[in-house]
């Protein structure tokens, strides 16, 4: 039995699977803790770059520190790092840490629910597009699988062949649990961040944070939630008001392009680029550019700027070692 919404995710993909792909229904217990663990193993990865050693000192203490203007200041700009830098593992301590100084009437706290509610967003996404990237590496996985079952061979190759297919297939089987639990904790995510998100826009809607924010929410809905067309009307109707109030917003190229990924890929890394020039940093933009890319070569190309920009995201320690290993 498939989870309702995994069609609807291999079709925004871009690459349906073979009839023999189902992902697995993994109870919502287990998917957190397969995620939870997963999360915990890439914040033991060493920090080696120089947002993240800046993040983490702006983290540190954050629960005993005196919520003074300086104090809000610092959170703040964890959190933008955070979003920035779009590491799994470092979603929930900023969310905390920003959310905490979100404790008066004034714009302070109006900013700081702000960067709490994009966090989340940010958060349910991450994990979805984990999904989606392992889903895109199991075709690759398949078409090897395909090839060696297809093949002749006799004797001790064909032994070698066996062994090789049986490997092949224990890693389908693997990589679609672990999709699978992405996708689950993904959506959950989701639906609570969503939840939290109307909130904060309810407070100030024509604010130019809140129509940015409507705008993420919109696109994230329509392409990983609902998938509904109101959802899709929405986004342009935001998106169109936010071009007159910015016209040359980096977050809007970026949402411009990843609402495109799936549909327009040409189309979509012309917006991404142009974000990623204004932003070279931004590493949700060149996720989308990885996922956006028509061919396994090109996919391998945005993957390697991925790593260059965070040599330990979350693509490159879980998805880019399947095509590496069994793609062609």
């Amino acid at each position: 039995m498939r989870y309702a919404w995994t069609t609807a995710l291999l079709w925004a993909a871009g690459c349906m699977p073979s009839p023999g792909l189902t992902l697995p229904t993994v109870p919502p217990p287990e998917a957190r803790a397969v995620v939870a663990q997963a999360e915990v193993e890439l914040r033991s990865v060493e920090h080696d770059a120089e947002w993240e050693a800046q993040l983490v000192a702006l983290l540190v203490g954050h629960r005993d520190a005196p919520l003074s203007d300086a104090h809000r200041d610092r959170m703040q700009e964890a959190a933008r790092i955070a979003l920035r830098a779009d590491r799994l593992d470092l979603f929930e301590e900023a969310i905390e840490a920003v959310e905490r100084t979100a404790t008066d009437g004034g714009q302070w706290s109006w900013g700081s629910r702000v960067l709490g509610a994009q966090l989340r967003l940010a958060w349910a996404e991450a994990e979805l597009l984990v999904a989606l990237a392992v889903i895109y590496a199991v075709r690759h996985i398949e078409a090897e699988f395909g090839r060696i079952a297809a093949d002749r061979a006799i004797g001790s190759e064909r032994d070698r062949r066996r062994r090789r297919s049986e490997e092949i297939q224990d890693a389908i089987e693997r990589a679609a649990y672990f999709a699978a639990c992405f996708a689950a904790t993904g959506q959950a995510r989701l639906q609570a961040a969503a939840i939290h998100v109307e909130r904060v826009l309810a407070e100030r809607p024509d604010h130019y944070l809140g129509y940015r924010l409507a705008l993420d929410l919109h696109r994230i809905q329509a392409q990983h939630g609902t998938q509904t067309d109101a959802d899709w009307v929405a986004f342009e109707e935001v998106a169109a008001e936010l071009e007159q109030r910015r016209p040359d917003s980096t977050g809007l190229k970026f949402l411009r392009g990843a609402a495109l990924a799936f549909e327009q890929p040409e189309e979509a890394q012309r917006f991404l680029a142009a974000a990623l020039d204004d932003a070279p940093e931004f590493t949700r933009a060149q996720v989308y550019r990885v996922l956006a890319a028509d061919s396994l070569e090109a996919r391998n190309v945005e993957l390697a700027r991925l790593r260059a920009i965070s040599p330990h995201h979350q693509l490159i320690e879980w998805a880019a070692p399947l095509t590496e290993a069994f793609g062609s």
